[in-house]
């Protein structure tokens, strides 16, 4: 038996053996026969890309699949090695229990209380890790402080709050809010009330720049001025929430259209108590499926809305948020070190696989007695799965119609620093709900877009600093539209932006990098000039490269621009000859993001240069570092035949992109179709100067397919309005726009 299990042991690590050495003889062959397609069909169909990849990639790839096969190999034989080992340690151990039987009982005993201990340690750091987590939420220092109150929710009562965590405040709403409405409707006006989130709230943008303020002008505009848009959007509501608002309240402003703004998102909100899991208030009510029925479960309230989120974030909170919270509980959360993700609750009441079709099956429901008790119920679906719902609501006074705003604007102008529609964005929004109110066939919507422009370079002998100040903008005419607010590379493009103070960094140029109209700027600690030569620097253990790659286009000495680059080519390839040959590759020349270095040694310090000066410095991600060293120590690769992935960043600051904050706005009609984008700079004596840069904008019509079903008794306008109206259509199609 023992001569049996050793050949096993032997077997098994020869093979192991014997493929890790085959792999090093020939893996590299096998590989580059594959790329070159003259190897295996299926191993040739494997390799997808090759004229547009290296082959430093695939054997990379390769190499990493290896590496992981084989570490899984070593660990299966090691675990059987010790299910062995332990399986002979508890046979000798039967053997000689009677002889040891009262040693045994003592160690065991000994044992148990170190166990003990060892657990209440353990629960008691649990313990204090939950006290910690919660009181470091966002809002829970500000709620528990002595001399917080509570705020005050016009029109509602303490239950109805309960159930929706929060509404709009007596001294904190929008101006077109519904706290600024007398629930009686005046005789003869017409009343459209929007229900929503953050985006219908209008967050982020000046007073009067919500979609419901700029749904009230286009009325004016067109004759209606009997017609009032109230505002019900509240921000962080989910669909849940916006129904319990109309239940509560919006049923009693006799609203003749009532208008929600669904997301597809909203689904993280609806399926728990809470709204985020960093913060410590917002517990709300929410609707399950009991059964055929839909059953709204109350939050367990303590007298306070303090009161009602530290019940819900107790280390044992109660049953019902076991077991309708998608959510997991504080105490979980606090055990994985605060995770944004929650984990899974395995409490829930519906599977993992059912949560979003649970949800959406609840808003159909809502959907539907929204509509059977509203003149008419008109759904903004922002994606094609709350498009879809319409198949299963057979209300006829609903209307769903597709938004095509969100895919429409993917300039960053047109989108607030925290993410949501900047002025911009609203307006557009407000357009096309109202082209849907006012019963035409198709939406007529222009956009702004911000793309690329001819410029010639402008010389001036003064050389400029931005961080001389107060404030950087981008301007159309004498109207700022953005500002440069700054974003790390890898984040999220969700994530909010941080604010820039050019002055407190002094940052004294900008170097302006586009890809696929998409704009960003490399904020610069030093001037620049016309001509100035741009080059790649990178070193390794023998040998130093200084690699040209362009030259500087320059306005003004403030904003310049790569020559070289913006040809129209995906990548940019620089190659070397000699004993230390190597290999630049530049994944997004426009944007100079991620460059991939072939050498024959470990290469460090990578930069961009202008005129021998840091631009922007080259950071390798640790993971690479790592699957370097296990290649060589394992596979014997040489520095030439791997592929060292560097990311650049500018020097100071980060990467600014243009958004629109609160205030920040041009109105489209009122504008050339086309011009220059130019850098609006701020004096501190408030006076204003206009720099050029390398940007322009056009007013393009927007190529949106007819509303699919019309609004059910649309809002009539004014004949002219509406002879104005077909005029565009037709000029829209013909792609010349005609102003208002």
């Amino acid at each position: 038996m023992k001569t049996r299990r050793t050949t096993i042991v032997t077997v098994c690590v020869a093979g192991i053996a014997s493929a890790w050495v085959a792999y090093v003889l020939f893996g590299k062959i096998v590989v580059r026969a594959a790329y070159e397609d003259r190897s295996l069909k299926f191993l040739n169909r494997a390799i997808e890309g090759r004229n547009v990849h290296p082959f430093e990639l695939y054997l990379e790839l390769a190499d990493a699949l290896f590496l992981k096969c084989f570490v899984g190999l070593i660990a299966l034989v090691v675990a059987m090695a010790l299910l062995y080992f332990l399986r002979r340690k508890i046979g000798s151990s039967k053997r000689s229990s009677q002889k040891k039987e009262n040693f045994v009982w003592k160690r065991a005993v000994g044992l148990a209380c170190l166990v003990c201990v060892s657990l209440g340690a353990l629960f008691a750091v649990w313990l204090l890790r939950h006290r910690v987590f919660v009181r470091n939420l966002y809002g829970y220092s500000e709620m528990s402080a002595p001399d917080y109150a509570e705020p005050v929710f016009p029109g509602l009562t303490e239950e109805q709050i309960s159930a929706l965590g929060w509404a709009h405040k007596a001294d904190d709403h929008p101006a077109s809010s519904y706290v600024g409405f007398q629930k009686q409707k005046p005789a003869g006006k017409v009343r459209v009330g929007l229900f929503g989130c953050s985006y219908t709230q209008g967050l982020e943008t000046a007073p009067g720049h919500d979609i419901a303020s700029f749904l009230q002008k286009q009325f004016y505009s067109a004759g209606r001025s009997d017609v009032e848009v109230v505002n019900f959007g509240v921000a962080s509501y989910g669909v849940h929430q916006m129904y319990l608002l109309w239940d509560y309240l919006g049923c009693q402003y006799d609203l003749d259209y009532v208008v929600i703004f669904p997301f597809r998102w909203h689904i993280n909100r609806d399926n728990s108590f809470l709204y985020d899991g960093r913060t410590f208030a917002g517990v709300h009510a929410c609707f399950v499926l009991d059964g055929d029925e839909l059953r709204l479960v109350m939050p367990v309230t303590g007298g306070s809305r303090f009161e009602t989120s530290r019940i819900y974030h107790r280390f044992i909170p109660p049953w019902r948020y076991w077991r309708y919270d998608a959510k997991a509980p504080a105490s979980i959360r606090a055990l994985l070190l605060g995770d944004d993700n929650f984990g899974v609750n395995p409490f829930y009441y519906r599977s993992h696989a059912r949560k979003t079709e649970t949800i959406y099956e609840t808003y159909v429901r809502l959907i539907q007695k929204m509509a059977e008790n509203s003149p008419a119920l008109i759904v903004v679906a922002n994606d094609d799965d709350i498009y879809e719902m319409r198949r299963e609501v057979s209300v006829p006074n609903v209307s769903f119609f597709r938004s095509r705003v969100l895919e429409a604007v993917a300039a960053s102008i047109y989108w607030a620093p925290g993410c949501h529609f900047s002025a911009l964005g609203n307006d557009l929004r407000a357009k096309e709900l109202f082209d849907f109110l006012t019963g035409q066939k198709n939406p007529d919507l222009c956009r702004l877009q911000v793309c690329i422009a001819e410029s010639k370079t402008i010389n001036d002998s003064v050389t400029k600093s931005l961080a001389s100040y107060c404030d950087v903008e981008l301007g159309i005419g004498t109207n700022a539209v953005a500002s440069l607010f700054r974003r790390s590379l890898n984040e999220a493009s969700w994530s909010r932006s941080l604010a820039m103070d050019f002055r407190k960094d002094e940052v004294v140029s900008l170097l302006q990098q586009a890809k696929e109209n998409q704009v960003r700027f490399v904020p610069l600690p030093f001037g620049l000039k016309d001509g100035d030569s741009v080059s790649f620097s990178f070193a390794s253990e023998l040998v130093t490269n200084d690699v040209s790659i362009g030259t500087l286009e320059v306005n003004n000495g403030v904003v310049g621009r790569i020559q070289a680059f913006g040809n129209g080519a995906r990548s940019l390839s620089l190659r070397g000859n000699g004993e230390f040959d190597w290999t630049v590759e530049v994944r997004e020349p426009d944007y100079l993001s991620e460059t991939v270095i072939n050498w024959s040694n470990r290469v460090e310090n990578l930069s961009v240069k202008i005129s021998a000066k840091n631009a922007l410095e080259g950071y390798q991600s640790r993971y690479r570092v790592l699957s370097h060293f296990a290649r060589r120590v394992l596979l014997f690769r040489r520095w030439i035949e791997m592929r060292q992935i560097f990311e650049l960043k500018p020097t100071c600051a980060g990467f600014l992109y243009a958004q629109g904050k609160a205030g920040q706005y041009v109105l489209i009609d009122k504008i050339a179709e086309k011009g220059p984008v130019q850098l609006r700079l701020t004096r501190e004596d408030g006076g204003v100067e206009f720099m050029p840069t390398f940007l322009k904008y056009e007013v393009i019509p927007m190529d949106c397919p007819p509303f699919e079903r019309l609004c059910p008794n649309p809002i009539r306008v004014l004949e002219e309005f509406k002879n104005q109206s077909s005029k565009r259509d037709k000029s829209a199609r013909a792609g010349v726009r005609v102003r208002a």
